[in-house]
């Protein structure tokens, strides 16, 4: 909810358009999934790679986010996701 409070009157201000406001987002989101590993909050850190992963349309960045979702759910023992998101990678790549 954070990162979502206020989006629609940025939009409406001007401030941002639809898809420049969900790729800020999504580069908060990525950005704090890698300061939750280095904590080691794996199921945390999850969670925002997946949800930056859903804002993220460029493959590139798809790529990116499926790696480190990787890491993340392999780290927290989701062995089958991790390998399922490793595939993914490799597909974007």
């Amino acid at each position: 909810a954070l990162l979502t409070d206020g989006r629609a009157d940025a939009i409406a201000q001007g401030a941002f358009t639809p898809k420049e406001a969900d790729a800020e987002a999504a580069d908060c989101l990525e950005r704090l999934g890698r300061v939750l590993v280095k904590r080691k909050k794996f199921d945390a850190a999850a969670a925002a790679f997946a949800r930056a992963a859903k804002l993220f349309p460029e493959p590139a960045a798809a790529a990116r986010l499926s790696w480190n979702l990787s890491g993340a759910l392999d780290a927290k023992g989701d062995t089958a996701e991790a390998l399922a998101q490793l595939e993914t990678f490799l597909k974007l790549k």
